[in-house]
């Protein structure tokens, strides 16, 4: 199966729901594509200086949603000891349910801020479940899970 043609210069929105500054796999598939000809946006959390490797072709924005406080690296009931069963649940489900609210905001707004894309490249489960529901559903997305997700302590 072929996937579709992509314009010469392509423009390639990547999407990661993190850090860029200690991602340097992220910044080098941004060189690599870069290189190859494409236009790369790359909308993340935070960038503090990392983003200077990258050549000219590489725009990287920066959002941070504010819906609510829980972000990656928030502390998260879901790694506390156990003390009530309802009251922890409790506080698990609300923490979770302010963790999407962010995650979809920040979505949308990566998706806004990007503007037409020729093809998605989201970063990790975060990444696709963020851009996903919101993207273009004419343009692919590609997904590149880092690690195995459930072991990553930012996730959850």
């Amino acid at each position: 199966m072929q996937g579709p043609r992509l314009p010469e210069r392509a423009r390639v929105g990547m999407a990661l729901y993190g850090d860029l500054t200690y991602d340097s796999r992220v910044r080098r598939e941004a060189r690599t594509l870069a290189r190859g000809g494409y236009d790369v946006s790359i909308v993340c959390l935070a960038s503090e200086g990392r983003a200077t490797d990258l050549p000219e072709n590489v725009k990287v924005l920066v959002h941070r949603p504010t819906l609510t406080p829980v972000l990656p690296g928030s502390p998260n009931p879901f790694h506390e000891g156990p003390r009530g069963r309802v009251s922890a649940a409790a506080r698990r489900i609300e923490w979770l349910r302010a963790y999407v609210r962010n995650l979809r905001a920040w979505g949308r707004a990566a998706v806004a801020m990007c503007g037409p894309v020729d093809i998605w490249h989201a970063h990790d489960l975060t990444g696709l479940a963020a851009i996903a529901p919101v993207a273009n559903k004419t343009v692919p997305i590609v997904y590149d899970s880092h690690e195995l997700f459930l072991d990553n302590e930012t996730a959850l």
